[in-house]
């Protein structure tokens, strides 16, 4: 292949890329609280799946465990696609967040900060005292950094067998 048409490929390589790439980084992330029976709702639950249980037999059974239909979902959208989920989980004075990830290629984007301070708004607009969850022992550092502190001793996940700690925040 001659410099000519070795630098018109990669040219054209170049023009094709770039516009992707830069439709890729200025896509928004939108936030949306979702129903078990939209889309969105079911494309969060497979990233849930694939993060939380991939490989596992009964993953769907994981997911759907007492607390999933009386739960209320979030999922973060980068445009179409689901790069992020939350569920919280209401009683009369107290709430549950659990099941919240985000996609690998999305972290460090402040979008599970952006779910986890959407929850707890959620708590307050229900008159919730307190909040608590189970978070993975990598994960402690995060919910600190937004007021949840450690309550008693790690132990494995009965679902996953992952080292968890529970953890909780007063409102």
């Amino acid at each position: 292949m001659g410099e000519k048409e070795s630098g018109t490929i990669i040219s054209s390589i170049y023009r094709l890329s770039i516009p992707f790439y830069i439709s890729t980084i200025l896509t928004p992330i939108t936030y949306k609280f979702v129903t078990t029976k939209t889309p969105e709702y079911k494309a969060g639950v497979a990233l849930r799946i694939q993060l939380f249980f991939d490989g596992r037999p009964n993953a769907l059974e994981l997911i759907n465990d007492s607390f999933e239909d009386q739960s209320i979902h979030l999922v973060a959208l980068k445009g179409h696609q689901v790069v992020g989920t939350g569920r919280l989980y209401l009683t009369t004075h107290t709430a549950t967040i659990s099941q919240m990830t985000v996609d690998h290629p999305h972290q460090k984007q402040k979008i599970g900060q952006k779910i986890l301070l959407m929850l707890v708004e959620k708590c307050r607009l229900h008159k919730i005292a307190k909040i608590t969850l189970s978070a993975r022992v990598t994960a402690l550092n995060f919910y600190a950094k937004f007021g949840f502190e450690v309550v008693g001793v790690c132990y494995p996940s009965t679902k996953t067998g992952i080292l968890h700690q529970k953890m909780e925040r007063i409102l």
